[in-house]
């Protein structure tokens, strides 16, 4: 295991170099919009929490984006993995961090089992436009929104949300569908805000799983703050209808704990956190200066 000096040097490092830096580029140029959502992977020891508080700050401290929500940790879906989830810094898309337990290294690109060899994906509207051309969606009508802003009333939908609502981690509501998902994005906030909750960002993604892309409807609601996600599977034979199962992929935390059990994570305290962000701040000024 590396000591306490060692891992304060590689975390430096790592969150000054190009893995790191060149994918928040990416995301500053982009924007909130131009890029939907987006995800790096990386290898680690690190503990996903201690790893979850360094990013907060470095947007914060670094680069001046205030983290609008609770970043939370999720399931990888294997063990010694995790996910830190829907980091969503002002002005950007909201994205995350998948980690992976890896004794040799503090915290690295991930080495080896990436989707086609990537350690970072960006879902953009460029992207989203191009894999719906492989569907033949319906004209929306009055039946047809009818029939959509129904489902917001049924059963299956209040329970994925109170999965959330009694501290769930994640889910996603499942539905069968042939209405275009940014009609049904527009759609749903509409039905959740008429609730009197306020959405502070909803966007229709990808998510990739097993070589392959599900396509999903995310609503970042602010008040209250949670996540409420619907997964849709093309049906042209329906309008728009509850899936087979209520809801899909739940996360507790008992689950997030058994996942990591068993790996000696390292745990930072806040004077090591501060040491790094303290760092990182100095790094910064020096490396914007070389570009000039």
């Amino acid at each position: 295991m590396f000591l306490g000096r060692v891992i304060a040097e590689k975390l430096v490092d790592y969150f000054a170099g190009s893995h790191w830096t060149d994918f928040v580029d990416a995301l500053e140029r982009a924007g909130g919009d131009g890029i939907l959502h987006a995800h790096i992977y990386t290898d680690t020891v690190v503990h996903p929490e201690s790893l979850a508080e360094i990013i907060r700050r470095y947007f914060e401290e670094v680069r001046g984006r205030k983290v609008q929500r609770g970043i939370r940790i999720l399931s990888a879906y294997r063990r010694g993995g995790a996910d830190i989830y829907n980091v969503l810094p002002e002005g950007l898309c909201h994205h995350e961090m998948i980690v992976r337990w890896n004794e040799e290294v503090v915290l690295e690109p991930m080495s080896r089992g990436t989707r086609s060899g990537q350690t970072t994906e960006y879902w953009d509207t460029a992207f989203m436009e191009q894999y719906y051309r492989r569907f033949q969606f319906r004209p929306v009508g009055p039946e047809e929104e009818r029939q959509v802003r129904a489902y917001f009333d049924t059963d299956e939908w209040y329970r994925t949300v109170r999965f959330m609502q009694e501290g769930g981690l994640h889910n996603h509501g499942l539905v069968e569908s042939s209405v275009h998902p940014l009609e049904v994005l527009r759609i749903g906030r509409e039905e959740i805000e008429r609730r009197g909750w306020q959405v502070g960002r909803a966007v229709s993604v990808v998510y990739p799983m097993h070589g392959q892309d599900y396509p999903k409807i995310t609503f970042l609601l602010t008040r209250p703050e949670l996540v409420l996600e619907i997964e849709w599977d093309y049906n042209p034979d329906v309008v728009f209808r509850p899936g087979r199962e209520a809801f899909i992929l739940p996360v507790t935390t008992q689950k997030v704990e058994s996942e990591m059990a068993g790996f000696p994570w390292v745990e930072l305290d806040d004077r090591q956190i501060d040491d790094i962000l303290r760092a990182l701040r100095e790094r910064r000024p020096s490396r914007e200066a070389a570009r000039v």
